[in-house]
């Protein structure tokens, strides 16, 4: 398998110190570790110090040699098997590739391997109750490797990145026979959709496209369960069509998967497909998108989304121009109540990309966030790429380090782009009472209104408002002082 330079589970926040075989080592770049390996130096020194102390001291000089070989040598193994039973129980993470498994297992906070095992160095795999040294039996995920060795991972920690039923449906279409679920305990079901029949159906084909170019009206997809319409957006890495389905009229947003599965750009694109679709399936909110259904056909995969009719915030202020301080104020409201629901999760869920052509308003004038393709859970201490809108973004987002704050800062933006009819400038701690034809000096209420958007986009995290919370609160007092 080819060595890769960076880090697959941490990317953007490592850096590789050396590497032998399969194994490559990386430090965490948010933090320093000469701090865990000083201390484990001290702790190994003053433990052998104070023991040939101890029986230097006690022991007549005629039995010191005799007895330090007699108790030294088991202490020294009994250490080597207590250092290996501790480092087998640290947690693990696992990645299913195309070509193998990669195995995440620390080092220490900040020191981290990462183990690639190839699928033609594994003769089985299999799932099955273990009892792995002074541990309980557990059900864990046995590597059998053609050296004869074997790899126990509790299956706990197999799911720390992927769902049961995706683990067991890529493993199958990248390698089929491989799994052995006979000595599997029984199975209990999962919530939400199950990726199983996505997976075998994508790697069912042979590296080839039936269809080129775009879906045309009348293109049948699933089977004759979704007839396109037409097609309402495209970009280079798919297409968004109208389509008509068992649900009504709904939007089928497209991933154009590349048809060659051994490549990191097929393994990036189909984890952004399925990490947007596991999203959205969690997520259950009036302000934001439904997804209906999710399936992959001819190397592409094709998100089912309910179709929300109405303008996006961008097409309305280019087709009106700036929008009254009311509809405004309305769009806040609903915009910071999704946020709530969002960055109240666990872990929050950071939107990264809220902005005018990602909103729409429904016909009731309320607003639904409609564009998930970049938000993602958030983890601690972890550097992210940098996306988003450059006007919409704060600067720890250009930093790679997004926060629920950094989503309120574009919520001010956004407010800002409707109140003055304008994309802001980047970096600003934005007001619009400056800027909008509708502010006067005497009108108060927007004098108010430029106060929550001038909280909302300070560079400052620790001057912006820290909740979405604050921020509803505030306009439904406004809401309420206008009648």
């Amino acid at each position: 398998m080819a060595e890769e330079s960076n880090s697959l589970f941490f990317p953007d926040d490592s850096q590789k110190l050396w590497s032998f075989g399969d194994t490559c080592t990386y430090q965490r770049l948010s933090s320093n570790s000469s701090g865990f390996l000083r201390q484990l130096f001290v702790v190994n020194i003053v433990f052998w110090a104070t023991f040939l102390i101890y029986f230097i001291l006690k022991q007549p000089l005629s039995v010191q040699p005799l007895l330090l070989v007699v108790l030294l040598l088991p202490s020294i193994f009994l250490s080597l098997y207590i250092l290996v039973a501790l480092r087998s129980v640290e947690r693990k993470r696992l990645k299913v590739m195309s070509s193998g498994f990669m195995i995440y297992a620390p080092v220490s906070q900040y020191i981290f391997n990462e183990h690639r095992i190839g699928f033609d160095k594994v003769r089985s795999v299999k799932i099955a109750l273990y009892k792995r040294h002074f541990l309980p039996e557990e059900e864990c995920l046995i590597i059998e490797k053609s050296d004869g060795r074997s790899l126990v991972i509790p299956f706990e920690e197999v799911l720390t990145d992927i769902r049961r039923s995706d683990f067991m449906a890529r493993l199958s279409a990248y390698q089929p026979g491989l799994l052995d679920l006979s000595a599997a305990p029984a199975l209990t079901n999962e919530g939400g959709p199950s990726y199983t029949e996505l997976w075998l159906h994508d790697f069912a084909t042979r590296g080839t496209r039936q269809t080129l170019g775009l879906h045309t009206a009348g293109a049948c997809l699933k089977e004759g369960c979704y007839v396109v319409n037409g097609i309402i957006g495209g970009g280079g890495q798919g297409n968004a069509y109208l389509a008509e389905g068992p649900d009504g009229i709904v939007v089928l947003k497209e991933y154009v998967l590349p048809v060659y599965r051994g490549t990191r750009l097929f393994e990036d694109l189909s984890a952004r497909f399925f990490a947007e679709a596991k999203l959205l399936s969690e997520l259950e909110h009036p302000g934001i998108v439904k997804l209906l259904d999710h399936f992959v056909e001819d190397s592409r995969g094709y998100l089912v989304l309910e179709f929300v009719e109405g303008p996006s915030l961008k097409e309305l202020v280019e087709r009106e121009g700036a929008q009254p301080l009311s509809t405004v104020i309305s769009v806040g409201k609903d915009l910071s109540a999704a946020l709530l629901y969002l960055h109240g999760r666990f872990p929050s869920v950071i939107h990264r990309d809220l902005s005018p052509d990602n909103v729409i308003l429904r016909d009731d004038g309320s607003a639904c966030i409609v564009d998930f393709n970049v938000a993602r859970a958030l983890e601690r201490d972890s550097r992210t790429a940098v996306v988003g809108k450059q006007a919409y973004m704060p600067p720890e987002q250009f930093r790679g380090k997004p926060c629920p704050q950094s989503d309120l800062y574009a919520l001010g933006a956004t407010l800002y782009f409707l109140a003055v009819g304008e994309d802001p400038p980047p970096l600003t701690n934005l007001s619009p009472f400056e800027d909008a034809a509708e502010a006067s000096s005497k009108d108060t209420d927007f004098e108010e209104f430029d106060e929550i958007v001038r909280g909302l986009t300070h560079l400052s995290l620790d001057k912006r408002f820290r909740s979405a919370d604050m921020v509803y609160e505030k306009l439904s007092r406004l809401a309420l002082k206008r009648g």
